[in-house]
């Protein structure tokens, strides 16, 4: 006989209050103060637990958020996918549930659960491989995958880097830088190949010459140097966190670097203080997590379980750490084309 995990259980074993647990397993914001820490831990013990949040609506239908397990994905995206998704499920009269996937999917693992769970739908927020989408599509249920590894064809919601990374490299060119060093992402994620090869094309359209790419881990100050003397004048990258690696590296030169040296990186999220100095590409996490919800909401209502791919416009935020050159240089000389470092 199956056992009816309660809540208060999941508190007990989280070390929290009710009150918290309920905060965090229902998205419900401003109701309790908690840590991203014990939100991990009442997370975990859900899971761990068996934890089946109970419709509040009788005949509701059950979308599952398909996450990585507690602390395995450390960027506040999720968190923004996921405040906007279940926001928009109650507000269409959706129940939800979360079900954490391992670092891959295991097909078995994920077919009990679709079983056992009785499960309408699904919104999956996983950052790596996927294999859930044959397994929903087998089940015949609505799937809808955010920013998934590749991009296919249908049922994903993704950002449009290539779009973003052409509004980085124009307002690059308009402040007056003329060469810029690329800090590239690790390959894996489609995102990576795309704004690289987007930067490395649309630079020369718009008279700025791309004068190295290294990948963060690879990064060195000879490496800056090096551009130094071929007149770098900005750094661009492909994430904030892969600035600030440059960043430190900028700190070990001799001499330390040039005072103007523009900063900017195609993506990252806005922070809640009013000081934002990077200058950055927006990604819309919270309208992705809002539109998916629709998507398998609208699903549900037709009866189908397939869509074309969508890809959601990113917004160019102004940081003060790209400050418009007051005597622009002369457009940039051409230079060797950059090579990545080897992937091996």
């Amino acid at each position: 006989m199956a056992v009816h995990v309660t809540l208060k259980s999941v508190a007990a074993r989280a070390g929290c209050s009710v009150t918290v647990a309920s905060a965090v397993l229902n998205a419900a914001a401003g109701t309790a103060r908690y840590s991203e820490e014990v939100a991990h831990r009442v997370q975990r013990a859900a899971w761990e637990l068996g934890y089946r949040r109970r419709s509040r609506r009788a005949g509701a239908r059950t979308v599952a958020l398909v996450i990585d397990p507690p602390g395995a994905n450390p960027y506040r995206m999720e968190a923004c996918y996921l405040e906007e998704a279940t926001q928009q499920l109650e507000r269409c009269g959706c129940d939800y549930r979360i079900l954490f996937a391992e670092s891959r999917f295991q097909a078995a693992r994920l077919i009990e659960q679709v079983q056992q769970r009785d499960l309408h739908g699904a919104i999956s927020f996983v950052m790596g491989e996927e294999s859930c989408a044959e397994v929903f599509r087998k089940a015949a249920l609505p799937l809808v995958l955010v920013t998934p590894f590749r991009v296919p064809t249908h049922n994903a919601v993704v950002p449009d880097d290539a779009g973003g990374a052409r509004q980085a490299v124009r307002l690059l060119a308009s402040a007056g830088y003329r060469r810029i060093g690329y800090i590239d992402g690790a390959d894996g994620h489609f995102s990576v190949a795309l704004r690289r090869e987007t930067v490395v094309t649309e630079a020369p359209a718009h008279g700025l010459a791309v004068v190295g790419i290294q990948r963060p881990r690879d990064l060195t100050a000879k490496h800056l140097a090096a551009w130094f003397d071929q007149g770098l004048d900005c750094l661009l990258a492909y994430s904030e966190s892969y600035l600030g690696i440059a960043m430190e590296q900028l700190r070990g030169l001799d001499g330390g670097a040039p005072r103007e040296i523009g900063l900017c990186c195609l993506s990252g999220i806005r922070s809640p203080s009013d000081e934002q100095p990077i200058t950055h590409l927006e990604i819309p996490f919270g309208e992705m997590g809002r539109l998916a919800a629709d998507l398998v909401v609208d699903m549900l209502e037709r009866h189908q379980t397939e869509f074309a791919t969508l890809v959601v416009p990113e917004r160019l935020f102004l940081g003060t750490s790209l400050p418009v050159r007051t005597t622009p240089p002369p457009p940039a000389a051409p230079c060797a084309t950059p090579v990545v470092a080897s992937r091996s």
